[in-house]
């Protein structure tokens, strides 16, 4: 069994919304992982949570030992189609609902991965290039703003730059790109080199949207390149919801009187 987990999000029509969260928010019909364990959470407590979709059995429902958590596990079966399915959740009197799609998989999905061949091209986002400069301070995030002269400062980079300059990377003799973490990093200082995730599946927006992504590495393929994405799950930023309220105590590992390696490691963060 597979534990993957990602975000979707639905609310209520009622002035008190509860949104019901489901990890991951979609998945593929016609791959060999056929069963996988969906984290369903809300900020209310959970009684139960079922999802109802052709093709799709629910095998188990679990709470976890936190109540806004429960532990789904569901089996597509082999004529499952894509589509979407509806994930209803109980909490108190009221049923919460999320959409949660079965997709499609790409036949390019099987493509070749790297090899000794390749030559990687290791790209920092937000040092890189700056396409779009509306996208360098963004309402609702922790770091505002952008500073060239700051070095743990966001400088204003983003996918719009990355794929503007794709000729220019194959013109190196790259033929893979490897940036560092696109995903969401809203942190309140040096959220710039993406390795403080707070959210696994959010295309960070002072780099764009998850159309920009797409685009990007849609670039790349016309190019003849491959793309890699670097996936960090063995840390997470401190603004991550899992961390801010894990599903139970054995979800992260602290050793808060451990003494820091660096000294002087906070301090530079925090500039």
């Amino acid at each position: 069994m597979l534990r993957i987990f990602a975000l979707a999000l639905v609310a209520t029509g009622s002035a008190a919304a509860q949104t019901l969260r489901v990890d991951p928010p979609h998945w593929w019909v016609g791959t060999p992982v056929n069963r996988l364990e969906l984290l369903v959470s809300s900020d209310a407590g959970l009684s139960s949570a079922s999802v109802s979709a052709p093709g799709v059995v629910v095998v188990s429902d679990v709470a976890a030992a936190n109540p806004r958590y429960r532990y789904v596990t569901v089996e597509i079966q082999p004529g499952a189609k894509p589509g979407s399915a509806t994930v209803v959740a109980e909490a108190g009197r009221k049923k919460i609902r999320a959409e949660w799609k079965l997709k499609e998989r790409r036949p390019r999905a099987m493509a070749p991965g790297l090899s000794q061949r390749d030559l990687i091209y290791l790209v920092t986002p937000d040092r890189f290039a700056n396409g779009d400069p509306s996208n360098d301070d963004v309402a609702g995030m922790t770091e505002r703003g952008s500073d060239r002269n700051g070095n743990y400062k966001r400088h204003g980079g983003d996918l719009a730059g990355m794929t503007a300059h794709l000729d220019y990377v194959k013109s190196l003799g790259a033929t893979a790109v490897w940036p560092m973490p696109l995903l969401e990093n809203d942190m309140p200082a040096a959220s710039y080199h993406g390795y403080a995730i707070t959210d696994h599946y959010r295309i960070d927006p002072r780099y764009g949207t998850h159309s920009d992504y797409v685009n990007w590495v849609d670039g790349l393929h016309v190019r003849g390149m491959k793309a890699i994405k670097d996936m960090v799950f063995n840390h997470v930023g401190t603004g991550h919801y899992l961390y801010q309220s894990p599903p139970d105590s054995s979800w992260f590992n602290a050793w808060p009187s451990a003494p820091a390696t660096d000294p002087r490691a906070k301090a530079r963060g925090e500039e």
